[in-house]
Order: structure tokens, then C-alpha cells, then sequence
């Protein structure tokens, strides 16, 4: 058991006694901050612009980046912000991101969730589960240093001493203010702020390779027209269809009877492909199976991708927690070079709005089997699948509304609704590109990889030239 005997004034506030928990005064927290609290520094409100930073309702544009919790990687701080129709901004949306703002996570702070928010953030909408920290000018080119510090253990074990709550442990804006930040030399600064500037680069590059990778795919593909956006407006007039009935009825049909299924578009778009060269149907190349939920089972958990972890550049891996309970024997489980794509959603935009490509797991999803959610399926890659057909490629064209439609057509249910594995196996159609253009696309995607690689690695390296200062 561990014990400690504390003044009455370290959990008393100017009046009244602000907290009695026993864990903020744990010896381990309060001695490490005592410590870090000797060296000079400044509270974090001494530093942060006192004004809202909140949104107004008429500076909405029709369609805005929003900055999910989730949305942060947790390992170096990368925002991948999810682009929504103004409407369906969550009720939690907060605050209007400039360049320079430190996001950090009110949930579960021992997480990391922290964010500089660079020009690829800038008019961003951020949700309230963070709070914003806006240094004022002239401490503005603190905040490379004041990132890396939330980012290491010492600014970390702050936040978790100042923890409220045990289901959901979390943190509010008064407490996120009382963080002591310390004051390093000038050339520790210029070190850290050099490493944190080249991080942010690589990552600005990584976002400009995927947006060069979409622009190359949208030429190859604009020669093809779409197939029916299954959530847009027709045009004018009645659309009309005739089917065989042995196409919805027999054993090899499409068993449904859904007029949206049937709609002439498709089978246009999918004869059109065909006569402009080889395609191919995506169940000759991808074995397609759904995840499973977890088995509750007293004291196991085991790893468990959801769909927040898909954003469509890459898994967040560090989203991708340990829930209660084993993967059901027989799953699949996740593996390098699968496809995951979004297979359930309450509206039908929203269904193969996600698709990532695993290209390379970190070693602790190596060295454990990752279950996914029934609300993603797995495509993996069939063995008789030529080489430079990539998965990347596959990826890239179901998020593509040449494919996302085809997708989403397959849906089951009426509000929003289910894909299943055998509907997309049998009714999407790839187009095939020459092999030169698939290595040019898939050797960019790779390139972008490793420039976020290299973020990663320059974050993490001022995050540790903090550590081994302090």
C-alpha cells in the first residue's frame, strides 16, 4: 500500500479545498512535479491568449476539416482531420484551429493525445473534448517547445496527477492551465524547435504525395464517367430499369429486389469500363471477410480496430486499443497489405467513406493479433493476384466515388444500412492501369509512407532531447 502524509494547503485552492483525491497527492506525481516545479518556468495560463478561440455559427463553410480526439496519432501528434458536410459537424464542435494552437485531450491524458496545429490545420474545427492552448505573441515561438513537452512524461504525469473521474479518467481546461512548463536554454530550444519544424514538414510533404496520388487516380479514372451516386439527385424524369427476374431470384442472382440496386447506371458504368480495357471484379483478386466482435472473457483483452482508426492516409495505430475480451477463433485477424474499409454506417455516405491499407504494422501488432470490428471488412489480397496490383491501388479507387458508389449500391437496409462481403466481391468493378502507371502510383504512396516516417522520428527525437534535459 502506498501511503502519504500531506499538508491540508496542498488540496485547498485560495478559499476552499479544490480537490480530496488521494491519487493527486500520490507520492510518485506530487514528487516529480515538486521537482520539475524547482526549475524556472511559467503556468501554462501565463502563457495562453485569454480570448475564445470558439467558432461562430455564420463562419461555417459548407463543408469544414474537423479534429476528432481520435484524429490525433498519438506517437507524434499528426492531425488527420475528417472533412464533413457543415450539418453534420458534431454537437462537441469547439473551437476555430489557427496555426501555432496546442490541442490536448481533456479524455484519458496518460494517451497523449497532443497536437501542434500546423498551416494543414489552419480554419479547422476542433472538438471540445480538447483544450485549445493559444500562446500569446510573444511566447508564440515557444509552442514547437511547449508541444514537445506535453508530449513527454513530465508534461504527461501532470495531467494524469490532475485526472478526475475513474470510469473515463479526464481532465478539464483549469487543470490543463496549471501545468508548470519549464524554461530551457536558448540553443535546447533551437534544438527542439528544429526537430519539432522538421517533423511538421515531413508531414506537410506526406499530405502533398497523398494529394498528388488523388490528383493522378481522378485523371485516370475522369475517362470513365460514375456510376449513380446512390445519395445524389437524378436528373429530371422518371428513371426506369427493366430486370429479368432470374437476375434477382435465381440462385446465382442478386437475391433482392431494390429498385436503387438495379438502377441502369450501373450496369452502364460497368459495361463502359470493360470496353475501355482490362478490369477486373473485386472478388477475383480479394478474399473478403467481415471482423467479428470480441468473446467477453474475465481478464483478457486483446487488441481491437474500430472504424475512427481508419482515415483513409494510413491505420492511426495508436488508436487502435486493447478492449475486454478474445478474438473469436477462425477471425481474421489484421495483416500487412489488407484493405479495411467501412462496411456500416447509419447513412449511406457514409459507408466506404473509410478505406486504409495496412502497409507495414508496428511491432506490437506484429507481435499480437489485432481483431477488427463486424462494422469493417478485410479484403487480403488472393495469391494468384499479379504483383503490381496493389493494394494501395484498391484502396485509393473504393474511396474514389467510382468505387464508393459501387459500394455503396450493394447496401442492405433502408437508413444508411450493411455491406456484405459477397455483394462487393461480385458487383465492384476495378479498372486495371498499365503496370508502368501502377508502380509510378504505388512507388508515390510509398514515398509519402516514409515521409511520415520521418515526422514521426523528428517529433520523437525532441520529444526525447526534452526527456534527457529534465
Amino acid at each position: 500500500m502506498e501511503s502519504s502524509v500531506i499538508r491540508k494547503t496542498e488540496l485547498a485552492g485560495a478559499t476552499s479545498f479544490r480537490r480530496l483525491d488521494a491519487e493527486f497527492v500520490s507520492p510518485h506525481f506530487r514528487t516529480r512535479e515538486t521537482a520539475l516545479r524547482r526549475r524556472p518556468g511559467d503556468v501554462a495560463k501565463s502563457l495562453v491568449v485569454s480570448e475564445a478561440a470558439t467558432y461562430e455559427e455564420d463562419s461555417l463553410r459548407a463543408e469544414e476539416a474537423y479534429i476528432a480526439i481520435e484524429a490525433v496519432d498519438n506517437d507524434d501528434g499528426l492531425v488527420l482531420a475528417d472533412v464533413l458536410p457543415k450539418e453534420e459537424l458534431p454537437s462537441r464542435s469547439k473551437y476555430r484551429v489557427r496555426q501555432g494552437d496546442i490541442l490536448v485531450s481533456n479524455v484519458r491524458p496518460n494517451r497523449g493525445a497532443v497536437a501542434l496545429a500546423s498551416a494543414s490545420e489552419v480554419d479547422a474545427i476542433a472538438s471540445s473534448g480538447f483544450t485549445l492552448l493559444r500562446l500569446r505573441d510573444e511566447q508564440k515561438p515557444r509552442a514547437e517547445v511547449t508541444f514537445a513537452f506535453l508530449k513527454s512524461s513530465h508534461g504527461r504525469d501532470q495531467l494524469v496527477r490532475r485526472n478526475r473521474g475513474s470510469m473515463s479518467p479526464a481532465v478539464v481546461a483549469d487543470d490543463v492551465l496549471e501545468i508548470w512548463v519549464p524554461r530551457f536554454t536558448k540553443k535546447d530550444e533551437a534544438q527542439i524547435r528544429g526537430e519539432v519544424v522538421a517533423g511538421q514538414k515531413s508531414h506537410r510533404e506526406f499530405f502533398q504525395k497523398h494529394k498528388k496520388a488523388t490528383e493522378m487516380l481522378a485523371s485516370l479514372l475522369a475517362p470513365f464517367g460514375l456510376p449513380p451516386d446512390p445519395v445524389g439527385v437524378g436528373g429530371t424524369g422518371v428513371e426506369s430499369a427493366v430486370v429479368a427476374a432470374s437476375a434477382m431470384h435465381r440462385a446465382k442472382g442478386a437475391q433482392r429486389l431494390d429498385a436503387e440496386f438495379f438502377r441502369s447506371g450501373y450496369e452502364s458504368f460497368a459495361a463502359g469500363v470493360t470496353a475501355r480495357g482490362p478490369s477486373f471484379l473485386l472478388g477475383k483478386m480479394f478474399e473478403i471477410n467481415p471482423g467479428r466482435a470480441l468473446v467477453l472473457k474475465e481478464d483478457v483483452n486483446s487488441y481491437f480496430l474500430k472504424q475512427g482508426a481508419l482515415t483513409n492516409v494510413g491505420v492511426n495505430w495508436p488508436a487502435v486499443l486493447r478492449e475486454p475480451g478474445r478474438i473469436p477463433a477462425g477471425t481474421w485477424t489484421v495483416q500487412d497489405d489488407d484493405v479495411l474499409m467501412a462496411c456500416t454506417a447509419h447513412e449511406t455516405a457514409y459507408v466506404a467513406r473509410k478505406v486504409d491499407v495496412v502497409r507495414e504494422r508496428p511491432a506490437e501488432f506484429v507481435a499480437e493479433k489485432v481483431g477488427v470490428v463486424p462494422d469493417v471488412l478485410i479484403l487480403r489480397p488472393r495469391k494468384e493476384r499479379p504483383a503490381h496490383v496493389s493494394s494501395a491501388y484498391v484502396a485509393a479507387f473504393l474511396r474514389h466515388p467510382a468505387g464508393r458508389y459501387q459500394v455503396q449500391r450493394c447496401i442492405r437496409g433502408l437508413r444508411g444500412g450493411h455491406v456484405y462481403k459477397d455483394d462487393v466481391a461480385k458487383y465492384v468493378r476495378v479498372p486495371l492501369p498499365s503496370k508502368e502507371w501502377l508502380q509510378r502510383f504505388t512507388s508515390l504512396l510509398s514515398a509519402a509512407e516514409r515521409d511520415r516516417a520521418h515526422g514521426k522520428l523528428a517529433v520523437q527525437k525532441a520529444i526525447a532531447i526534452v526527456e534527457s534535459l529534465l
